[in-house]
């Protein structure tokens, strides 16, 4: 049995969905609505206890003032109940009270309705006090979509053959890279077998077994820690990196064969929101696990003057504590399952 968001973290696994119904993504937003709408910001709890003390303040006012003008005037009884309603109408708080969770729920049903969804009526209040904004590349800043745009092959090796093997490494994995690989082998006409003893390791690579050959797939740190040379296409990888296109190597028996460019543009409207968000005083910062040189390009596309590039999924959240520690209240950008430490971690997290 697996439980739904167990994640598979190497190998392959086949698994069949027997339960479904009320835990569908339909009904989870659903909720997750209704759960926002009756959570309390922490400025309705403040009102909420001002008003536990305030109200029997004003309801004992109203009283005395009843009594004051029915005892001691000649107006009667009707004229002393006006004015205790009117005591109570106009010093009650219950504007205050109302409003809070009224904002609450307009804002929520608002954001839901500009494909915002709030998990807590808190996050409302607690968005407003950001200091810093972290964000992924991939998939936030960028399309999310790399296409396969560049293949290089060491001097005798054949480029069909190359294109195959990365493929065929590639082929187990979800990484939006390794799908945008496979798919662009496939739209050049190339066919790929079975893999075996696949292996993923989160911000390296792959490595499996393709007809009796052991491939290697991933970035510039998984070559280094396997002890496989790179200087044989470093101009070439360093010009394409300067273009902003993220690189995957690959290597057959540790002798590197090649490598692979893939380009992702920032999307249309990344410039315009980080643009947005310096005129807000929300200073950002870019966090990828991409090479230092692709990171510095994206970087300059989209107007972030400052990014952290080459960070392991678990730096992230490390990244996030580290701006905590200096007392900023820090807001967390991502879109994949290696962010989720670090957007549970900040103050707030607004995943894509």
């Amino acid at each position: 049995a697996v439980v739904g968001a167990t994640i598979n973290q190497s190998g392959t696994i086949r698994v069949r969905a027997t339960r479904i119904g009320e835990e569908t993504l339909l009904s989870q937003i659903v909720r997750l609505v209704q759960e926002a709408q009756a959570d309390k910001a922490p400025i309705q709890r403040f009102a909420d206890r001002v008003s536990a003390f305030f109200v029997p303040v004003v309801v004992s006012l109203s009283i005395l003032t009843f009594l004051g003008w029915f005892v001691f005037s000649s107006h009667g009884f009707l004229f002393a109940f006006k004015l205790a309603i009117a005591v109570v109408v106009i010093a009650c708080p219950c504007a205050m009270g109302l409003a809070t969770p009224t904002a609450i729920m307009v804002g929520s049903g608002v954001g839901l309705a500009r494909g915002i969804l709030i998990k807590r009526g808190s996050v409302l209040e607690q968005i407003s006090r950001v200091q810093m904004l972290l964000l992924d590349k991939t998939g936030t800043i960028t399309v999310g979509s790399p296409t396969l745009s560049n293949v290089v092959a060491v001097k005798g090796v054949d480029e069909a053959r190359l294109l195959e093997c990365l493929a065929a490494v590639e082929s187990q994995s979800n990484h939006p890279l390794a799908r945008a690989v496979v798919e662009g082998a496939v739209k050049r006409g190339v066919n790929f077998g079975e893999v075996a003893d696949y292996e993923e390791r989160g911000g390296f690579g792959v490595s499996c077994r393709y007809n009796g050959m052991r491939l290697i797939a991933g970035n510039s740190r998984m070559m280094s820690e396997e002890g496989i040379a790179t200087d044989q296409l470093s101009d070439q990888a360093g010009r394409l990196a300067r273009e902003g296109k993220s690189l995957v190597w690959i290597a057959a028996e540790r002798k590197l064969v090649g490598l692979a460019a893939l380009g992702d543009p920032i999307k249309e409207t990344s410039a315009r929101a980080i643009y947005d968000l310096k005129l807000l005083g929300i200073p950002c910062t870019m966090i990828t696990g991409d090479h230092s040189s692709v990171a510095a390009a994206i970087a300059t596309q989209s107007g972030i003057s400052k990014f952290e590039a080459e960070v392991l999924p678990e730096r992230k959240q490390k990244v996030v504590e580290e701006y905590q520690r200096r007392g900023l209240v820090v807001g967390m950008v991502g879109d994949g399952i290696n962010d989720a430490p670090a957007l549970a971690q900040a103050d707030v997290g607004i995943a894509i």
